[in-house]
């Protein structure tokens, strides 16, 4: 039988989806969105932030890993610019306990922002969850010519086998368009549509 698919294809959120999210989103919630979009962690990773896992001038959240994890690194969340503005933010407001709150001022579950997440959604006539951000990250990184081995890293992932078994359809397309470029630059001219069909 073959492998199960993964939903990873279907759970994208476009740039035009995000932005209808946050157009109906609440403050608390687009801080959270806004995160996991820029960064791609795990919505239980945002969930355990504090300021003591915040590393502004490297730019960087450190975790531990989770028990179930086999390494003994710590997991690494890297901040783009406007993920490190909101974690400076919050950092200001709240310099102890979780940094991301909903409106209510309570920590963020994972059920809370997946059923807030999914409210919002189903508000703006579109279906999403709170993963479709670390799904649309890694599918961003390798389209865009990032390295598998990097976006596993940028993931927490300690290998590269998950990252084949979700995204192999990214992987598979580049291996395609690399082997077209040596054949037409190193190699004899391709014919019109060649090595593009794979």
């Amino acid at each position: 039988m073959p492998p199960p698919l993964s939903r990873g294809r279907e759970a994208l959120v476009t740039a035009e989806q995000h932005a209808r999210l946050m157009e109906a989103a609440t403050p608390a919630l687009r801080d959270a969105l806004t995160f996991l979009r820029e960064t791609g962690c795990r919505p239980a990773e945002l969930c355990a932030l504090t300021a003591a896992h915040v590393d502004l001038q490297a730019g960087v959240c450190v975790l531990a890993q989770p028990k179930s994890d086999r390494t003994d690194r710590p997991r690494l969340i890297f901040l783009s610019e406007e993920a490190r503005r909101v974690v400076e933010r919050l950092i200001g407001q709240r310099p102890d306990g979780p940094l991301f709150l909903t409106t209510f001022g309570r920590p963020w579950t994972t059920d809370k922002l997946r059923s807030r997440l999914y409210k919002v959604a189903r508000s703006v006539g579109l279906k999403t969850m709170p993963y479709g951000y670390r799904h649309t990250y890694a599918t961003d990184a390798l389209a865009n010519g990032v390295s598998d081995a990097l976006v596993a890293e940028l993931l927490g992932h300690s290998g590269t086998a998950t990252l084949h078994k979700h995204y192999s359809h990214l992987t598979a397309r580049r291996e395609a368009l690399v082997r077209a470029i040596s054949r037409f630059r190193d190699g004899p001219p391709l014919s019109p549509g060649e090595g593009l069909a794979e």
